[in-house]
């Protein structure tokens, strides 16, 4: 019939389209439509190690045909046993090999070429811990353990960076935080948009209820914080920090501290050099300072 004949030349043209669109695009891997088996298929390709660059998928009618590429972020190298077991081969690789080589710098240096950062990216470094809400693979406190192991056959200071990477960077915010910073900041940490270092050791003081950095309460219901931390770790790489201050000076109990989340550009917030630690090189530490600092 007339209709099937207009169908059948329609369908062919899409065809046409569609091989011209795959050969244009230097893909790897075509797939023709994009309902849930052809994501499916194409997800899996990437867990595999194929480039998701390299993966077309061709949506039917006049749907947008698109990429991985801005699927990339969610394929979760964890969804099954072998899977996870390719992505702890890949991180011991990654450990032994590239962080290993570029220690090299490092030891000169004492700083983390960019280079770090972004091969961590590139390998889920700042993801595999996090929940799937935020990006992340849902991963059980063992699994998390063993990506540490794999990562932690390199050189000390990156094993320290991504240690804290792992948990303190985010746990603090989940755990404590106000619905409102955690809606604005959570999934941030999957790619290191954001970096939270960790402030409660002073030089005067110490790490529990002698510390002496003060936020006193104003009348509007900001707080204004001053003293000083020292030796605290990834002051080089962090937007904010978890700084822990007294707040109630007549208590000698745990509601005497209060932690707040304080930007690193906020006016009064000052970095303090220190000597670099031994075995960490590359890992910033440092001492903080906040002089009238206003907390809303």
């Amino acid at each position: 019939s007339k209709a099937d004949t207009t169908e059948s030349a329609a369908a062919s043209e899409a065809a046409t389209e569609a091989a011209g669109e795959a050969e244009a695009s230097d893909a790897q891997l075509v797939i023709a439509g994009g309902d849930s088996a052809g994501l499916i298929a194409a997800v899996q390709a990437a867990a595999e190690g194929m480039d998701p660059s390299k993966i077309l998928i061709l949506a039917p009618g006049e749907e947008l045909a698109a990429d991985m590429t801005e699927m990339a972020p969610y394929v979760n190298a964890a969804d099954t046993d072998e899977q996870f077991q390719a992505y702890l081969k890949q991180i011991r690789e990654l450990a032994e090999g590239p962080f290993d080589e570029m220690q090299k710098e490092i030891e000169v240096t004492n700083t983390f070429p960019e280079k770090f950062y972004e091969l961590a990216k590139e390998n889920d470094l700042y993801r595999f811990y996090l929940p799937e809400e935020y990006g992340g693979w849902n991963l059980n406190e063992l699994e998390i353990l063993k990506v540490q192991e794999e990562f932690s056959r390199g050189p000390g200071g990156m094993r320290m960076h991504l240690h804290h990477a792992a948990d303190m960077n985010w746990r603090i915010l989940e755990d404590y935080g106000k619905q409102e910073l955690k809606d604005q900041l959570m999934d941030k940490f999957q790619d290191k948009t954001i970096y939270c270092n960790f402030a409660i050791t002073e030089k005067t003081g110490g790490t529990g209820a002698d510390l002496h950095t003060t936020a006193v309460k104003q009348p509007d219901g900001s707080y204004i914080l001053n003293g000083e931390k020292w030796l605290i770790s990834h002051t080089d790489c962090s937007d904010y920090t978890y700084v822990i201050a007294v707040t109630d000076q007549e208590s000698d109990k745990d509601s005497r501290l209060s932690a707040f989340l304080v930007p690193n550009d906020a006016p009064g917030f000052e970095i303090i050099p220190m000597p670099h630690m031994m075995g960490c090189r590359g890992a910033g530490h440092a001492g903080l300072k906040f002089t009238n600092l206003k907390l809303d």
